[in-house]
């Protein structure tokens, strides 16, 4: 029915970071891009969520910052913002120094 089906599991929060970071680093070094990341040490290794979409949304902004930067560096940051019974609320943010968007 056109709608985006959520599929919630247990995810090592590594393994996905790293199958983003790896795809991504190769691009950026083509462009002679340095790429960085930050990521709390809070951050929980497991989470339970849609990995296919986070995964799949990181993707399309790291590669949307990568094709629009000239030169300089992109950085995705992420950060757990808090954690209670059982939840994790986490913030992912992409910096570059490309053009930007126009407002």
């Amino acid at each position: 029915s056109g709608k985006m089906q959520i599929v919630p599991a247990v995810y090592e929060t590594g393994d996905m970071l790293s199958d983003v970071v790896n795809m991504l680093w190769i691009r950026a070094k083509e462009k002679g891009l340095e790429f960085h990341i930050n990521v709390d040490p809070l951050l929980p290794s497991q989470l339970f969520g849609d990995e296919v979409r986070i995964k799949q949304i990181l993707i399309n902004v790291l590669n949307n910052a990568v094709k629009y930067t000239k030169e300089g560096a992109v950085t995705l940051s992420i950060q757990c913002k808090e954690q209670e019974n059982g939840n994790a609320l986490i913030s992912y943010s992409v910096t570059d120094t490309g053009m930007g968007i126009k407002k």
